[in-house]
């Protein structure tokens, strides 16, 4: 699974990169959210899962993986593999160094934000059942709308091609400085 940063830049190894971005704030607090979306299109399904380091009291770092498979037209299919990427995403974060550095940063570990509504009369409520006894069952903490906003949101961003307040000239300038042109 290819990371990479709202700004462009390709993560081959998400664990030494998420690493890296602990250690250099090493005495911040951290909360770490993973959360997926998808998005249907005329021939196809996008999934977007986005992995947000939250440096609390002090913003927040977007990484993420995105792809497109053939249509799923299922809704309910569609919706459990927004489940599936969180918790597979979670999964490669619980590998290794990155888990160590997650307990010292929280005591709950990677939090799993899924956008299901606990209100009874949107579609999704009939997945919140089974993907949080899921999402529960792999030792993840879980949480659904309206408190999974965080990675939720930024997933919902990506998946529809929208940026998270930064323009495109601004992404560009910044991509040029990650690949060494000033």
């Amino acid at each position: 699974m290819e990371f990479c940063t709202v700004q462009g830049l390709i993560i081959k190894d998400v664990n030494l990169y998420i690493q890296h971005h602990l250690e250099k704030f090493e005495c911040a607090p951290f909360n770490i959210f993973v959360g997926s979306d998808s998005q249907n299109t005329t021939k196809s399904t996008v999934y977007a899962t986005a992995i947000i380091l939250h440096r609390i009291g002090s913003g927040a770092h977007v990484i993420f993986h995105k792809e497109t498979i053939k249509k799923i037209n299922d809704r309910y299919k569609r919706l459990w593999g927004e489940a599936e990427r969180s918790v597979n995403c979670a999964e490669i974060l619980r590998d290794g160094t990155t888990e160590k550095l997650i307990k010292l940063s929280q005591p709950e570990g990677i939090i799993i934000d899924l956008d299901f509504n606990s209100n009874p009369r949107w579609d999704s409520y009939k997945v919140l059942s089974a993907a949080t006894g899921y999402v529960k069952g792999m030792g993840y903490k879980v949480r659904a709308k309206p408190e999974s906003w965080r990675s939720v949101y930024a997933a919902d961003r990506l998946v529809k091609n929208r940026t998270m307040g930064a323009d495109e000239k601004s992404l560009e300038k910044l991509r040029l400085v990650y690949a060494g042109v000033k």
